[in-house]
């Protein structure tokens, strides 16, 4: 499993799978243990999402302003896709 940044040539990879992804019906996924990613409730008309990388999720330049340029942040939308065949 691994986190992007819109910068295709940021990639984060977990270093446990059991953390990759978590859902928590009060908000969206979670990406990594320390909530390395996390997308809050209402996520397009709060600050509540935010970055804590890196946690589970690491690589070169990992920071918890390499994805959306701050901790906190708004998402307007947001796609998650999973892999299919292959090696995960």
């Amino acid at each position: 499993m691994a986190v992007y940044t819109i910068r295709w040539y940021d990639i984060f990879t977990a270093d446990q799978i059991l953390f990759n992804v978590n859902v928590i019906c009060s908000c969206g996924p979670i990406f990594g243990a320390g909530a390395d990613l996390l997308i809050a409730s209402n996520c397009n008309t709060n600050m509540d999402s935010y970055s804590n990388l890196p946690h589970s999720y690491d690589g070169d330049n990992a920071s918890c302003s390499i994805l959306m340029g701050d901790y906190n942040f708004s998402v307007i939308d947001y796609e998650v896709f999973t892999p299919v065949g292959g090696k995960q």
